[in-house]
């Protein structure tokens, strides 16, 4: 991800712990600047939206698990085209 978006920052919006789990929702923020899945850069602006849940033990992070918003990053990509609203 830094190679394709290397200005990337991350807004957490919310966090909740327990016990030895960790949930993030966040939006990632950044300029699409080197390939990313075969596709080249644009320099457009990308937020994407996720969640982020982590296990931890003896203070590491031993699991991961990702959901994102992965259509909507290809859309702001210019991978897909976003859709049309009809009246």
């Amino acid at each position: 991800m830094l190679a394709a978006f290397p200005d990337l920052i991350a807004v957490i919006h919310n966090q909740v712990v327990e016990d030895d789990l960790v949930a993030t929702h966040k939006t990632l923020y950044g300029t699409y600047k080197g390939e990313f899945i075969g596709l080249q850069p644009t320099g457009k602006k990308i937020a994407l939206n996720l969640m982020d849940f982590f296990r931890t033990a003896g203070g590491k992070m031993v699991e991961h698990w990702a959901v994102m918003d992965f259509l909507g990053l290809m859309r702001q990509l210019g991978a897909l085209p976003s859709p049309t609203l009809q009246k």
